[in-house]
C-alpha cells in the first residue's frame, strides 16, 4: 500500500483489504483458519457474556456527548439570559428599537442552536454495540445512516488490526482498532467494516481480543481466560470507577491507584484531562443511563439467564477495594476525582464567567 493510500485511509476510510501487513495495520487469522491460536484476553472490555451473545464496552465514544453536553449548555443559558437582558431599554435608550430586535433574534438563534446541540447530546439515542451472536454466528452490528441492522456472516470475515492517529485536547497518539470486514464477493473490496471493541493501545491487545472472539465462538467456555466485567452504567455511583477503566485504562491500576510506571506521564494525563473534562465524564455516565437505546431486532433467539451463565463462564470477582470503587466511597479515588472537579470548575467557571462579563461590558 502506497504511503498516499494510507493517508487517505486514514482520513476517509479504507476501500480495500490489503494483502500483506504495513504500516496501515495488520491481518489477523480468519474464523476459519487452522493456524495456532494466540493467548486469548478480553482486555477487561468486556460488558455481557452469555452462552448466546457477547458484546463489549464502547462506553468511552460517550465522552464526546459529555463534554458537547457541558459545553452548550452553559453557552445557551448564557447567550438567552444576554439576548433577554438587551431587551430592557436602560442599557442602550437611545437605540433603535428594530435594531435592538434584530440582535436579539440573532442572539436567540445562537442560543437555539447551541440548546439544539446540548439536547441532541443529552437525548440522542444510543447506536447499540456490535452484538456477537453464537448460535446464529453473526456479527450484528446497528446502520445509523439506514437505521437498519446488518448481520454478518462471522465464517466469512476478514479480521484486522488498523493504525489510528487520535489527536486531543491533551496531545496526540497512535491507537489500534479491531475491525472485522465483509468483503465484495471475489474482490478485496470492503463492503462493510464493523469495529466491536474500544480501541487499544498495541496491535497485539487487538489480537489478543479477536482471540478471545475466536475462543467464544468455537471454543468451550473453560477455554476463556477469567473475565472482569466492566462496571455497570446503571449504578450512579461508579461513575468514578467506570472513568478509571473506560477513560484511562492502562493508566490506573486494578486498586484505582495512577500506576507507578511512567508516573509523570501518567499524573499529567489523568489530572489534566479530568481537569478539562471532569463535568463531561460525569455527563457521559449520565447518559448512558438515561439516553434512549436503539432495541435489539425482534428475530434475535431469547437470552440465555444470568444464572446459566454465572455457571457457564469464569468472571474475576471485584474485590473489597473495587466493590468500594464501584459504590463511589474509595478513599484515594474519590480524592482524585475532586482534585480534578475543584479544578475544572474553577477553569470551566473563570471561561464562562470571563464570557457573562466581557457580554456585560459589550452590553454598556
Amino acid at each position: 500500500m502506497s504511503l498516499t493510500h494510507h493517508a487517505s485511509g486514514q482520513l476517509f476510510g479504507y476501500t480495500t483489504l490489503p494483502e500483506e501487513n504495513g504500516y496501515w495495520g495488520i491481518l489477523l487469522p480468519r474464523p476459519t483458519d487452522q493456524t495456532e491460536k494466540s493467548a486469548p484476553d478480553a482486555q477487561d472490555v468486556v460488558q455481557e457474556i452469555t452462552a448466546d451473545h457477547l458484546v463489549f464496552d464502547v462506553g468511552h465514544s460517550v465522552s464526546d456527548r459529555g463534554f458537547l453536553l457541558t459545553l452548550f449548555a452553559p453557552m445557551a443559558l448564557i447567550v438567552a439570559g444576554f439576548m433577554v437582558w438587551i431587551q430592557f431599554p436602560e442599557p442602550h435608550p437611545e437605540a433603535p428599537q428594530h435594531i435592538q430586535l434584530i440582535i436579539g433574534a440573532m442572539l436567540g438563534a445562537l442560543a437555539a442552536a447551541f440548546g439544539f446541540t446540548a439536547y441532541r447530546s443529552a437525548r440522542k439515542p444510543l447506536p447499540p454495540n456490535v452484538y456477537i451472536s453464537r448460535p446464529l454466528r453473526k456479527d450484528l452490528a446497528w446502520q445509523e445512516k439506514s437505521k437498519t441492522w446488518l448481520a454478518l456472516d462471522y465464517d466469512t470475515l476478514w479480521p484486522a488490526t488498523y493504525a489510528r492517529k487520535m489527536f486531543t485536547t491533551s496531545g496526540s497518539s497512535t491507537l489500534y482498532a479491531l475491525t472485522l470486514h465483509q468483503l465484495k464477493p471475489g474482490t478485496r473490496k470492503i463492503e462493510h467494516t464493523v469495529t466491536p471493541a474500544p480501541l487499544r493501545g498495541t496491535p497485539d491487545q487487538c489480537r489478543a481480543i479477536w482471540e478471545f472472539i475466536r475462543c467464544y465462538m468455537d471454543g468451550k467456555p473453560e477455554d476463556l481466560p477469567p473475565i472482569r466485567l466492566v462496571p455497570s452504567i446503571q449504578n450512579p455511583q461508579s461513575w468514578m470507577a467506570r472513568a478509571d477503566r473506560t477513560v484511562f485504562g492502562g493508566l490506573i491500576d486494578d486498586d484505582h491507584r495512577i500506576k507507578f510506571k511512567d508516573i509523570v506521564f501518567a499524573y499529567f494525563v489523568v489530572y489534566f484531562w479530568g481537569t478539562v473534562n471532569y463535568w463531561g465524564e460525569r455527563a457521559a455516565c449520565w447518559i448512558e443511563r438515561t439516553a434512549p437505546r436503539t432495541p435489539l431486532p425482534d428475530w434475535l433467539p431469547p437470552s440465555t439467564s444470568a444464572e446459566q451463565t454465572a455457571s457457564l463462564y469464569r468472571d474475576i470477582q471485584p474485590t473489597p477495594t473495587q466493590l468500594q470503587a464501584q459504590e463511589g466511597t474509595l478513599p484515594h479515588m474519590r480524592r482524585r476525582w475532586l482534585i480534578c472537579g475543584v479544578l475544572s470548575t474553577a477553569l470551566w467557571g473563570f471561561m464562562f464567567g470571563s464570557l457573562v462579563v466581557r457580554l456585560w461590558l459589550l452590553g454598556h
